[in-house]
């Protein structure tokens, strides 16, 4: 990082990459706490599932909120792509694992609401100065002085 002063943008997006990780950590250790019980209701392959993908998920946002919060030019990538991997795992495992739901639509725009925020915002000025050289320009165009 350039300077002793972390931006608030780069703050939220640190402390929200935290809870995330915590979220998923929270589902890997319910899994495993109600081993037996979910036991009665789910197969032992699905419970693997919620295992593995909270621990992986837990591991991702929490590595990353570490980065971003340091200033790392890795956790510039790292936010865009795991950002876009988990609405592609979280609508994977929505239509392949769930019950249909009658909110689909709502799901569909919040998940393109929360790609479009996140790409927006890390091509803020204050996020390219912390990654200086290290995050590529497109979208420039949104913050580009004329």
């Amino acid at each position: 990082m350039h300077n002793n002063k972390r931006p608030l943008v780069v703050s939220l997006f640190s402390i929200s990459f935290l809870a995330s990780g915590l979220w998923n950590g929270f589902r890997f250790i319910q899994a495993i706490l109600f081993w037996s019980i979910m036991l009665n209701y789910l197969n032992v392959l699905f419970l693997l599932y919620i295992c593995i993908s909270g621990i992986i998920w837990c591991s991702v946002w929490v590595v990353l909120a570490r980065g971003f919060w340091l200033g790392k030019p890795w956790a510039w990538y790292g936010a865009l792509i795991s950002a876009a991997v988990n609405v592609i795992w979280y609508w994977l495992d929505r239509v392949l694992f769930q019950q249909s739901h009658s909110n689909w639509l709502f799901s569909l725009g919040i998940s393109f609401f929360f790609v479009v925020c996140i790409g927006f915002l890390l091509h803020r000025k204050v996020i390219d100065y912390i990654f200086k050289d290290h995050s590529p320009p497109f979208l420039s165009f949104l913050y580009s002085k004329k």
